[in-house]
């Protein structure tokens, strides 16, 4: 599907873009910007790593769990 987007930071219109394809991205055709829209924007979940979930050494060639 083509849209129509305004540039955040001259305002011209760039018309027949592909959004989908570039997950929102889009160069100016006036000025080069680069920019995306955060509407077409996919998020990936990550993991989250504490600090406890990691060993450490103490030095002594031993390891111990980080408290």
């Amino acid at each position: 599907m083509a849209y129509d987007m305004k540039c955040p930071v001259c305002g011209a219109v760039n018309r027949g873009l592909n959004l989908d394809e570039t997950e929102g991205r889009m160069i100016c055709e006036r000025c080069g910007t680069e920019t995306q829209d955060v509407r077409f924007r996919r998020f990936v979940k990550r993991p989250v790593r504490r600090a406890d979930m990691f060993v450490r050494s103490d030095g002594n060639g031993k390891d111990r769990k980080a408290k």
